[in-house]
């Protein structure tokens, strides 16, 4: 049973999941939604094949969920126009690849969002290099976990008047000034023995982000407006990431592997529709029709 601060926290709020030709997850993470979600949610269906389209025109009538149709966009700009275009005072988003297997995520992030210094409640991750992954002197920089996060409308779309976006960015930090010539010598990692070519002498022109000097940092999607608003004295609350592992189900990038085929950090896309459908028929029983399950 809901208390009436979370029944009036609900009708400010609003979800959105953003759908890109991957209709199976996408019906899996609608279904889990109407499960373990009071606030309204919108469908944003950006597919660029007819049959996707169709697709996500049919789950939303028989969902009864509101369908907004928009052209497909590289994803934080996307995110820019619907924090822009905003009536809501938060908005959840919810990656389409993404399934909530309780309440407990949604129920924390709502009562986490009451400071009034707090921007977003989630998860998040700090500062990391990239050498795991055989990116020598590459950071990547801390940001929100994009895939499921409550956000204040109010100070995000402040940050994005202001020039400051969800867009990913990448800086090249060996000649801060000279970004192309800076991307040529961070070139010299990719190549054999070319982890061993720190060339120190550039330590003079490079910056500090946090206490090194990366030749490379990646700002992935949010990252730059993570980090200003934390500039800004706003706050970001933070969950326990087991929570996360207990409660959300993600089948990550999926979409990513529709829009970029070479692509090998992703689930692969018919591997994940066969186990979202395998969900669906074991733990949504009779909430689709045939004509819906593929």
């Amino acid at each position: 049973m809901l208390t009436g601060s979370e029944k009036t926290a609900n009708m400010l709020s609003r979800a959105i999941v953003i759908n890109v030709d991957t209709g199976p997850v996408t019906a899996l993470a609608l279904l889990s939604l109407q499960r373990y979600c009071t606030m309204p949610f919108l469908l944003v269906d950006c597919s660029t094949q007819a049959a996707e389209q169709t697709y996500a025109r049919q789950l939303a009538d028989h969902l009864g969920v509101e369908l907004e149709l928009r052209p497909l966009k590289p994803h934080g700009q996307t995110l820019d126009n619907l924090f822009l275009e905003s009536r809501s005072e938060s908005i959840l988003i919810m990656d389409s690849d993404v399934e909530l297997l309780s309440d407990g995520p949604v129920r924390k992030m709502t009562a986490g969002l009451c400071g009034n210094d707090v921007f977003a409640v989630g998860f998040s991750s700090d500062d990391h290099m990239l050498d795991a992954l055989n990116i020598p002197y590459a950071l990547y920089a801390a940001r929100m976990w994009i895939p499921l996060c409550l956000f204040k409308v109010g100070p995000v779309r402040k940050a994005i008047e202001d020039g400051i976006s969800f867009m990913h960015h990448e800086i090249y930090n060996d000649l801060p000034g000279h970004q192309l010539l800076s991307k040529w010598l961070f070139a010299r990692h990719r190549l054999p023995m070319g982890s061993l070519l720190k060339l120190r002498f550039l330590d003079r022109y490079s910056k500090f982000y946090g206490s090194s000097k990366p030749s490379f940092i990646n700002y992935d999607t949010g990252a730059l407006l993570y980090a200003y608003l934390l500039q800004q004295g706003y706050h970001f609350h933070q969950l326990d990431w087991i929570l996360q592992q207990q409660s959300v189900a993600h089948y990550h990038g999926v979409t990513r592997s529709r829009l970029n085929w070479f692509d090998n950090n992703s689930t692969r896309r018919k591997v994940a529709f066969r186990h979202a459908m395998q969900r669906i028929r074991e733990h949504y029983p009779g909430c689709l029709p045939e004509s819906l399950m593929r």
